[in-house]
């Protein structure tokens, strides 16, 4: 392929190239949460810079940029840092500009945040608040009634794929009909990575229970559905899902990542093979199951602390 040279009395603005570069992207068949998040943070460098050329772009306007983010956590920071990255990356390999200058910007490095897995008895009020609504007084008796909810049964079948199976949430929002082999489910993960994962007799029961609901659905749509039925499940509505459950749990910090942790500590618990984590979790790297390794070998430090016969009888 030719690209266009750098044309010093035509050069290209921030918003050609983010338009052009976006084209790149769904050409590439990046993913629609890839393209949201991109979208957004190049939206605010827009809106900060103008319609600047790339060309002119200088390590001291990302530097400011970055530097005004002040409302934002340190992970959604580096998130920035790397969405202007790519655009940037792409702009040089296409001549749009000599040098990628966010390489003499430091990356941004966020704290690790300390990982909660669900315990089983939070788990089980979860699994509990799927099936009825916060109790409330009946107006004409005063008497406390509970309502079945209507989408208990897709919202029991979400929290059990996620804890079986350990799939991310934009994983679980683009399953289709068609990724649920007789044993396993097909997921196209982050990164382009594809990987097939088993799932529980239980939880395929459930996912199976609730498709029987919609006998003429093609191999195309997709698993879960919003509360309407209409569309497919996004993040934004699974979120509320999960708002919903931890307001009628009790149970704080509930989020679909979660479950993911508690998916992965819990096989580590139960003498899981890291290497086999990693391939089920789509890990590029051993780096994050490490992270579940340190965890794990902590409880086994303090298992041991509560059970040891010379600790416990004193000897």
């Amino acid at each position: 392929m030719i690209y266009p040279e750098i044309v010093k009395s035509k050069p290209l603005p921030l918003d050609g190239a983010i338009e052009k570069f976006f084209r790149s992207l769904r050409a590439a068949r990046k993913s629609e949460h890839t393209l949201r998040d991109y979208g957004h943070t190049l939206a605010l460098l827009l809106d900060c810079l103008g319609p600047v050329p790339v060309a002119e772009i200088t390590a001291g306007n990302l530097e400011d940029f970055l530097a005004e983010q002040t409302e934002i956590s340190d992970k959604t920071l580096l998130n920035y840092y790397m969405a202007i990255s790519s655009l940037l990356s792409w702009c040089v390999n296409r001549r749009y500009c000599e040098e990628h200058v966010i390489r003499r910007v430091d990356t941004p490095r966020p704290e690790k945040r300390e990982i909660h897995p669900f315990t089983q008895p939070e788990v089980s009020l979860l699994i509990r608040a799927t099936e009825k609504s916060l109790p409330y007084q009946r107006a004409w008796d005063g008497k406390p009634v509970t309502n079945q909810i209507e989408t208990g049964e897709r919202d029991k079948a979400i929290l059990y794929l996620l804890l079986d199976t350990g799939m991310r949430a934009t994983e679980l929002c683009n399953l289709r009909l068609r990724d649920l082999g007789r044993g396993d489910i097909y997921v196209f993960g982050k990164g382009d990575r594809e990987r097939y994962l088993p799932a529980s007799d239980h939880t395929w029961d459930l996912v199976r229970g609730l498709l029987r609901k919609r006998p003429s659905a093609k191999a195309d749509e997709p698993v879960f559905l919003t509360d309407d039925g209409d569309r497919p499940l996004t993040r934004f509505s699974l979120n509320q899902i999960m708002e919903r459950l931890e307001r009628r749990a009790g149970v704080p910090d509930t989020h679909a990542h979660r479950f993911r942790h508690t998916f992965a500590i819990t096989y580590l618990r139960n003498g899981g093979d890291p290497y086999t984590l990693q391939k089920l979790l789509g890990h590029s790297s051993m780096d994050m199951v490490k992270r579940y390794l340190e965890i794990s070998q902590v409880d086994l430090q303090n298992g041991h602390w509560r059970c040891s016969p010379v600790k416990n009888w004193g000897l």
